[in-house]
C-alpha cells in the first residue's frame, strides 16, 4: 500500500507542475508539496491522520518543492517540541528572559577593544541559558527573529544610555578589556563609541 500512495503522490505532483497561462496572459509553474498519513499507523481518527500529515507536509517543503513525505514519530517529536519552543520563546519575550551579552571585538594591531558585538540569550527559569543554535533559527522561521531584534536594538541603546554619553566602550558593555598585565603594549585602553 505504501507503494501505491507514494506512486499516486508523484502523480499528483506531476498533474500539478504543468506550465499554465493565467487570464491576464502570465505564465506559471505551480508546484506543491504532499504530506502523507497512514490509517492507523499514523492515528486513528481524521483530527489525528491530519496533524500527521500536515507536519510531514512541512517536512516535504523543507525539503524542496515538488516533493511527498510519509509521517514518522521522529516528526512528530521534532513537530511538537519546534511548537513548545516557539511557544516558551514567545513567552520568554514577554516575560523578560532575553538577555544582551557584550563581545568585545579587539583590534588585533594594537589590542583595542573598537567596538563590541551585542548577542542575545535566552535565560529560562528553571533550565538556565537555551543555546542560541536551538532557538535562533526557530525565531527565524516562526517570525518572532522581528521582535527579538526590536528588543535588542532598544536594550543596547538603554545599556549606553544608562553608562553615560562619554561612557567607554569597556563600562558600556562591563566586559573587561586586558589590562597591562597581559602583556599587549596598549592594553587597558577602551575605545570610545
Amino acid at each position: 500500500p505504501t507503494q501505491a500512495v507514494a506512486q499516486k503522490a508523484s502523480d499528483l505532483i506531476a498533474s500539478v507542475a504543468r506550465h499554465y497561462t493565467l487570464s491576464n496572459g502570465r505564465e506559471c509553474f505551480p508546484e506543491c508539496c504532499i504530506g502523507i498519513s497512514l490509517f492507523p499507523e499514523n492515528g486513528d481518527s481524521w483530527e489525528e491522520l491530519l496533524r500527521s500529515a500536515d507536519t510531514a507536509m512541512y517536512r516535504a517543503k523543507s525539503l524542496g518543492n515538488s516533493r511527498f513525505c510519509f509521517f514518522t514519530e521522529d516528526l512528530g517529536i521534532s513537530a511538537v517540541e519546534r511548537m513548545d519552543t516557539i511557544t516558551q520563546l514567545r513567552l520568554g519575550i514577554e516575560k523578560g528572559e532575553l538577555l544582551l551579552h557584550y563581545q568585545p571585538q579587539i583590534c588585533m594591531a594594537t589590542g583595542l577593544a573598537v567596538g563590541a558585538e551585542a548577542l542575545v540569550r535566552w535565560e529560562q527559569p528553571g533550565n538556565g541559558l537555551v543555546p542560541p543554535a536551538r532557538f535562533i533559527p526557530l525565531a527565524e522561521s516562526s517570525g518572532l527573529i522581528n521582535a527579538i531584534g526590536a528588543w535588542v536594538i532598544d536594550e543596547a541603546g538603554l545599556a549606553r544610555s544608562r553608562a553615560g554619553a562619554g561612557a567607554s566602550l569597556h563600562q558600556c558593555c562591563r566586559t573587561p578589556v586586558p589590562g597591562p598585565e597581559s602583556g599587549c603594549p596598549d592594553a587597558g585602553h577602551a575605545a570610545e563609541t
